[in-house]
């Protein structure tokens, strides 16, 4: 077997870098799990922009090209694509709406479907996350050591006892009760 320094990947002619692909071929498999997968041909961003400012369907139009960590829609690392299409379709924000609110919920699959977008408040906003099920409060958050009947029956139990005993009971420290008692913690409990 002949030992070459070119990338394997067919028509491709540059220097290996490592796994016998280019740096560009390597980058992609390192981030997509594929050397193939990435590439977007020029120009297609805009056209599939143009497209889904056009878009009149129901059904979320999930953007096929990059997505930031939280899975937002993103032209390169700075332009959020859902605010540019609701700028389009509905101008600039009113005093006071600031955010981009998605109505279906898929905001964080990349939904840029231009009826699901309206400006909201952060407040509005925070609102739709806890109605679509995607905030991380109460047990959905990683380090909740509680259920809600635990802290219902936690609330029946504060004043008869310290607060140090009442965590002890339920392996949580007494600021937790003491979060617990003054709604800092459980709130809409």
């Amino acid at each position: 077997m002949v030992k070459t320094n070119i990338c394997s990947i067919g028509g491709c002619g540059r220097k290996i870098h490592g796994r016998g692909w280019c740096d560009s071929h390597y980058r992609r498999w390192r981030i997509y799990g594929d050397p193939m997968l990435g590439q977007t041909r020029q120009g297609a961003v805009l056209e599939f922009l143009e497209e889904a400012k056009a878009y009149i369907g129901n059904e979320c139009l999930i953007w096929p090209f990059y997505r930031d960590e939280n899975g937002y829609a993103r032209i390169g690392r700075g332009k959020i694509v859902h605010r540019i299409i609701c700028e389009a379709m509905y101008g600039g924000p009113a005093d006071g709406t600031s955010e981009v609110r998605h109505l279906c919920g898929n905001g964080n699959i990349g939904c840029v479907t231009p009826k699901h977008l309206i400006w909201g408040t952060s407040a509005e906003n925070s609102s739709d996350m806890i109605g679509h099920g995607r905030s991380s409060r109460g047990q959905k958050h990683w380090r909740c050591k509680l259920t809600p009947s635990e802290v219902i029956e936690i609330r029946g139990l504060i004043g008869t006892k310290a607060h140090r005993e009442i965590g002890d009971m339920f392996g949580v420290c007494g600021s937790t009760i003491t979060a617990i008692k003054g709604r800092r913690a459980w709130a809409w409990l």
